[in-house]
């Protein structure tokens, strides 16, 4: 038999082209074909032309392996009959006519981007790290502050082309940073309380991972480490900057769907303990779409103690254990402060890729979508005053001769490149 009976389907205008499953460019994926009948396979078998900035190929092999119903390259009569049968069960099943996505108003999301004095998971990160790393965080994931209750924090999920989906408010002790559990748990989220207030109708909701939007502009060979909770995506950025951190929200939540954006690229799961078996069950079922580079971390399994079992420790209760018993700084292992070996988040990675712009996908009146261009956000973000500039701050009260001397001179904070904000705000 002709061992490629099976082939991306040929060219044939633009109807012959298909939306990626993965990067849900329209017109990009080339399905594959029985060439002996001329059937084609299920829509997400296939691969798509983006090569360099989606990569995503799943192949008829994969696609039967997947079935159970591939025993070699020549399909005997009792697969075919296999195949035939389990396609005619899956188009007799009546599929439920799926809503394009919701997306919340850039408005909202920029609204709460202050207020950091208030916001107590902020406040525990800067008794954690100094405020050079604490404003990198609140830069790099837009952590949110809410009213919902005092001293909340938002988690926005905003996908990989700058759209907001929606975001998780949630309530930190800024001591612990522990989620406030008493008198309830203090979990919410945006579009529910929009929905509530009455200022949301019709809302879709299609969650995507948090931290999504870093993969802008990111090269494909840029290893992607995925946990459970927000918090610890933020905090295992700073221990371990070699990935890109990224959060799923609890151990259910980890669905084909939320990843198909990273299909093609080395990703590395961190479950928490009592979620490596859950989760290693559920990679076998997504390596297939997803890609041969997606790995299950055991090392928390390895390190674990039976106290640390029942608490149900992540990668964060590990990497925030070591602090300093007076002024709670995280310690390195060698007992001094951590943001003393602190390097900025920019890490140059060696890559092939091209750059290929990239468009999202063109948007409806109807929809309600509002793009955003991730690069531009940090501009709305009023960040705390870091240490330097609060210190220069006190000295112009004394003297606002300091103010006309540092503008004269041109000076710039050496870290961020712009000016020092000397006014009292």
């Amino acid at each position: 038999m002709n061992q490629h009976r099976y082939t991306l389907q040929p060219y044939k205008g633009p109807a012959s082209r298909h939306t990626c499953p993965a990067c849900e460019q329209p017109r990009q994926l080339s399905r594959y074909v029985d060439t002996e009948t001329g059937e084609l396979l299920p829509d997400h078998v296939g691969r798509c032309n983006r090569e360099s900035n989606c990569g995503y190929h799943y192949t008829p092999r994969q696609y039967f392996e997947d079935n159970k119903i591939w025993k070699s390259d020549d399909m005997s009569q009792q697969d075919r009959a296999t195949y035939s049968t389990l396609k005619a069960k899956v188009q007799s099943v009546p599929q439920p006519d799926r809503l394009p996505p919701s997306y919340l108003p850039f408005e909202l999301f920029k609204q709460s981007l202050n207020h950091y004095d208030q916001n107590e998971f902020v406040n525990g990160l800067y008794g954690l790290f100094n405020d050079e790393i604490t404003n990198d965080l609140i830069s790099r994931f837009y952590i949110g502050t809410s009213k919902h209750w005092p001293g909340a924090t938002v988690f926005w999920q905003i996908d990989h082309y700058g759209r907001i989906r929606t975001g998780k408010i949630m309530l930190y002790d800024p001591l612990t940073l522990k989620r406030i559990k008493q008198p309830f748990n203090h979990i919410d989220w945006v579009h529910s309380v929009l929905k509530k207030q009455g200022r949301l109708t019709d809302f879709e909701l299609s969650q995507c991972l948090f931290g999504l939007h870093q993969l802008k502009d990111q090269p494909t060979n840029r290893p992607i480490a995925i946990v459970e909770s927000e918090k610890t995506a933020i905090l295992a950025t700073v221990y371990l900057p070699e990935y890109i951190w990224l959060a799923c929200g609890s151990l259910s939540n980890l669905t084909t769907e939320k990843l198909l954006p990273l299909s093609g690229r080395p990703v590395t799961l961190f479950p928490d303990l009592n979620g490596f078996e859950k989760w290693s069950q559920k990679a076998e079922e997504l390596r297939p779409v997803i890609g041969k580079r997606l790995a299950v971390s055991d090392v928390l399994e390895k390190r674990a103690t039976e106290y640390d079992r029942k608490k149900g420790y992540d990668l964060a209760d590990y990497l925030i254990r070591n602090r300093d018993p007076v002024a709670g700084w995280a310690l390195t292992d060698a007992g001094y402060p951590l943001f003393w070996d602190y390097q900025p988040f920019t890490i140059s990675v060696e890559s092939n890729d091209e750059p290929t712009a990239s468009k999202a996908p063109a948007t409806t009146d109807t929809q309600n979508e509002q793009l955003i261009e991730v690069d531009d956000c940090p501009s709305v973000l009023t960040l705390p005053l870091s240490m330097t500039e609060r210190t220069l701050q006190r000295m112009n009260q004394r003297n606002p001769v300091l103010q006309k001397l540092i503008r004269t001179l041109d000076l710039v904070n050496p870290k961020t490149g712009e000016p020092f904000r000397l006014e009292v705000q």
